[in-house]
């Protein structure tokens, strides 16, 4: 009895070396092939990522994003309620909130005693840089009472 070679069943394990074998004559010629033959016997195959995987990676880049921008937020906040301190404005809404508990509404600039001081010192810096002086009201009007408050006067270049 003879056997159709059309038809009888093909094994994998003889398909696959013959592949290789292939593959390996060709490598000599085609760098194309031998890399294809280098990583099919080093038994690397491109595997689909695991799609759980995939979903952890993901959900922690947005948990250290959502850190990130909560400490810039509390940093933000800070920072608005230093500089409300400075002008004497409500730390919680700047007087811009009408049903603000701390305020309602009343706590913009100047509604506490701004800490004078501190506020020149911060800003002595780009005041200079733009040509303006701080001097107390008293050095400009000097038959007023000594105040802490302050007059600007614009230097002239």
């Amino acid at each position: 009895m003879s056997t159709d070679t059309a038809t009888a069943p093909v094994d994998l394990a003889d398909a696959q070396a013959a592949m290789m074998r292939q593959l390996a004559e060709r490598a000599a010629h085609d760098p194309l092939a031998g890399l294809l033959l280098a990583r099919l016997q080093a038994g690397e195959t491109e595997a689909e990522p695991d799609p759980i995987d995939v979903l952890e990676r993901r959900f922690d880049a947005a948990l250290r994003a959502n850190e990130r921008l909560r400490q810039a937020l509390v940093a933000a906040n800070e920072m608005s309620a230093w500089i409300a301190q400075l002008v004497g404005a409500c730390p919680h809404c700047w007087g811009l909130v009408a049903d603000c508990p701390t305020c309602a509404g009343r706590g913009g600039p100047g509604h506490h005693r701004p800490a004078v001081g501190d506020l020149v010192d911060w800003l002595a810096p780009a005041l200079r840089r733009a040509g303006i002086t701080l001097v107390r009201q008293s050095e400009v009007h000097p038959l007023s009472s000594p105040d802490t408050t302050t007059t600007t006067k614009q230097e002239m270049s």
